[in-house]
């Protein structure tokens, strides 16, 4: 991205990462998918998404997903048990990382949780399901949703 305030391959050569981390830039549906069912959790350390579609691929991929309370989606899902909320720090990160990287069942339990709100949350068919419901309340002159 251009508007970077680093420069990335600079930044990981300087920390001793560059053999760790690829970066693999711009990457199509089915890689993405691929990516995301081989790994063993999702992180997103963001301090502005509006919804965070990423982490709603993530989810319906059955990652067990780490992320910010600035990723629009996380909220809703984190108070399901489908995305754990860590403040934005390095050390919150990196404890929240090794907590579920030490734990292979519960993070296929976060990431079977995850899989789930999304399948009922963030498909066509609950979506439309949630809106015609919306509109059903807002006609008999209920709104629950504010």
């Amino acid at each position: 991205d251009a508007d970077l305030q680093f420069d990335p391959v600079q930044m990981l050569s300087e920390l001793g990462l560059s053999n760790r981390v690829e970066l693999t830039g711009e990457v199509g549906s089915a890689r993405r998918a691929d990516i995301l069912s081989n790994a063993d959790i999702y992180v997103l350390a963001s301090d502005d998404e509006s919804f965070g579609m990423s982490v709603a691929e993530a989810m319906a991929s059955a990652c067990a997903i780490i992320a910010t309370p600035a990723v629009g989606v996380a909220a809703d899902a984190g108070d399901a048990g489908g995305v754990s909320l860590v403040v934005q720090s390095v050390d919150a990160l990196a404890a929240e990382m090794a907590l579920m990287l030490d734990d292979p069942d519960m993070r296929r339990a976060r990431g079977e949780h995850s899989r789930r709100y999304a399948k009922e949350h963030l498909t066509w068919k609950s979506i439309a399901h949630n809106l015609a419901q919306y509109y059903a309340e807002l006609a008999d002159g209920e709104d629950n949703h504010t």
